[in-house]
């Protein structure tokens, strides 16, 4: 018998999907704040997708099937079946060993797994309030965007949207499913679109340019920078490096829709943070700031020399959109032209990605 399909596999603690109102006998047994949660998530995505059904492919554990084992082997079967993971992040998820054995299991099942994780922040969680399991859970999770459903009331009091009752004067809840479900349907489609079969070879066909990127051996995660000018085309890079498997991080400083109130000594220290975890950086630059982009470089040389002595250093390449002149280049840095266009185009990912094979190259 083939096992089951699902898109997504729920990781949440029972101590989120508690319920506050006593319920009806005839009543559906799932009106916690996870199971809402997921209920109305699944419609988005099956909007998205085009097809309710394709939205109720999802797996979740009502039944409490964790036994006394760190990890059951019907929920590692039911991740190896998800496409992608849904984490519902909270102070309960973190003090679970299953939901941390979760994370742990999926990454090791699917090995662009962090490509697929698409964390829920419940409420913030400090790392400096965690075990070392959680904070070793936490920075991994820490390396891909989450959604946030939470929010600072007047009081700056941390609230859960929709919490502890559904809230439907609260529409920002709905917008931030809704842009959860795209970004899981965009990424669904791709993954779909890498498993399809290759056509039959034409008779004498010629050499694909392609074909020298695929496969790209080796566990990487690049850091994807650039100035704040040019915070699009770093998103546009990043997508470009995950449809090819790869795993990126994007640091605050270059992210367009980043707090406003962030302090730039907080910037630098995400920078640093990022940088110690990376294998590769790839910078952008086409408008800048020209001074942004010096101080990341700045701050790449600097984490280099502060590694510990035989640790490997990550390689850095620069995607250059345009004319504009960069007067600070590191001599180890490879640099790939962009078009006159400056779009972000797939000969610059693919001219980094030969530079990844021939370095991993014995």
């Amino acid at each position: 018998m083939d096992q089951p399909s699902h898109h997504f596999f729920v990781s949440y603690a029972w101590v989120d999907d508690q319920t506050f109102v006593d319920p009806l006998p005839t009543a559906d047994h799932r009106l916690g704040w996870v199971s809402t949660f997921v209920d109305r998530l699944a419609k988005h995505l099956g909007g998205t997708l085009g097809r309710a059904t394709e939205g109720e492919r999802y797996w979740i554990d009502y039944e409490q099937m964790r036994g006394g084992e760190p990890l059951g082997e019907t929920i590692r079967a039911q991740l190896a079946a998800a496409s992608l993971l849904l984490p519902i992040l909270s102070p309960g998820w973190f003090a679970s060993h299953w939901c941390l054995e979760e994370l742990s299991a999926f990454l090791r099942l699917h090995p662009d797994g962090l490509n697929r994780v698409f964390p829920v922040w419940k409420e913030p969680v400090e790392r400096a309030d965690l075990p070392p399991a959680g904070q070793a859970a936490w920075d991994t999770l820490r390396q891909v965007l989450g959604s946030d459903f939470w929010y600072l009331d007047a009081d700056r009091q941390v609230r859960t949207r929709w919490f502890p009752q559904p809230d439907p004067t609260d529409r920002d809840y709905g917008n931030l499913q809704q842009d959860l479900a795209r970004g899981m349907a965009k990424r669904l489609r791709g993954l779909s679109a890498a498993e399809q079969p290759a056509p039959d070879p034409q008779p004498n066909p010629q050499p694909d340019p392609a074909a020298a990127v695929a496969p790209i051996p080796g566990r990487h995660l690049v850091l994807v920078n650039g100035g704040s000018a040019d915070a699009d085309l770093v998103r546009d890079l990043a997508e470009c490096l995950a449809q090819r498997g790869l795993g990126y991080m994007i640091p605050l400083m270059a992210q367009g829709d980043r707090d406003p109130s962030l302090k730039p000594s907080a910037l630098r220290q995400d920078l640093r943070e990022n940088l110690r975890l990376c294998t590769a950086v790839l910078m952008l630059y086409r408008d800048g700031p020209v001074d942004q982009v010096h101080e990341q470089l700045r701050e790449y040389l600097q984490c280099n020399a502060r590694r510990p002595k035989g640790s490997p250093v990550p390689s850095l390449d620069l995607c250059h959109a345009g004319a504009r002149p960069l007067s600070f280049r590191p001599p180890e840095m490879q640099v790939h032209p962009i078009g006159e266009g400056g779009a972000c185009t797939d000969a610059c990912v693919q001219a980094f990605v030969v530079r990844l094979i021939q370095q991993a190259a014995p």
